[in-house]
C-alpha cells in the first residue's frame, strides 16, 4: 500500500495522530533514499539543472520535517493536510523538474538500469 493511500486510510480515524507520525516517518525515510538516488544519477550524467532540482528536494524534506515536528509535538495535524502537501508537491515536481530530467535522459539515451 502506498504511503499516500495509508494517509487517506487514517482520515477520520480516532488514532490518526499516532498513525500520522508513523506514516510521516516512513515517508521521510523513503524520500530521503529516493532523492539521494535521483541526485546521484543527476550528478553522474551531468544534468545541468541538478542544483535547482536538488533544491526542490530539500524544500520537500523541510516541509515534511516541519509537519513531523508538529505532529510529533502533540499538535493535531489533520491527515488531509499531509495528503494535500504530499500530493500537491509531487504533482508539481513530476510535471516540472522530473519531466525535465526525463527529457534530458531520453535525449541522451541514458539507460537508468546501469545505475541500479
Amino acid at each position: 500500500m502506498s504511503l499516500i493511500a495509508r494517509l487517506e486510510e487514517i482520515v477520520g480515524h480516532p488514532d490518526s495522530t499516532a498513525r500520522l507520525n508513523e506514516i510521516l516517518e516512513n515517508l521521510e525515510l523513503y524520500i530521503e533514499a529516493h532523492f539521494e538516488y535521483e541526485e546521484s544519477i543527476m550528478r553522474r550524467v551531468g544534468f545541468p539543472c541538478v542544483d535547482e532540482h536538488s533544491k526542490q528536494h530539500q524544500d520537500m524534506r523541510q516541509h515534511l520535517r516541519s509537519l513531523s515536528a508538529l505532529a510529533g509535538g502533540g499538535f493535531a495535524v489533520p491527515p488531509e493536510h499531509a495528503i494535500q502537501l504530499v500530493e500537491g508537491w509531487l504533482n508539481w515536481h513530476l510535471d516540472g523538474a522530473d519531466r525535465r530530467l526525463s527529457d534530458f535522459l531520453k535525449e541522451r539515451r541514458i539507460d537508468l538500469s546501469k545505475f541500479v
